[in-house]
């Protein structure tokens, strides 16, 4: 959708994300895929990566086709109805 709008360039989200990611302490595992490192921060920088800035850009959830937080200790959860619920961020 991205590349067919051409209302957004691609490689600037993903450098956009890349640097978030970097800043927040996660680890890209692929291009659609970050994870935590493993210590006594990984709640907070998930959170600060997903609830403060990655859910107010509206490139990000006008573009995005799933987004799904995964935990072992409390399974799957989809993150755009849960966004959506509590009214943060842009959606169509």
């Amino acid at each position: 959708k991205v590349l067919r709008e051409k209302k957004y360039k691609l490689d600037v989200i993903y450098e956009y994300l890349d640097k978030l990611a970097q800043q927040c302490n996660l680890i890209r595992i692929d291009k659609n895929t970050f994870h935590a490192k493993g210590d006594e921060n990984d709640l907070s920088n998930l959170g600060l990566f997903t609830c403060r800035y990655a859910v107010e850009n509206e490139w990000l959830t006008k573009n995005i086709k799933e987004w799904v937080c995964i935990s072992e200790r409390c399974g799957n959860e989809d993150m755009v109805a849960r966004f959506k619920k509590e009214k943060m961020g842009i959606w169509e």
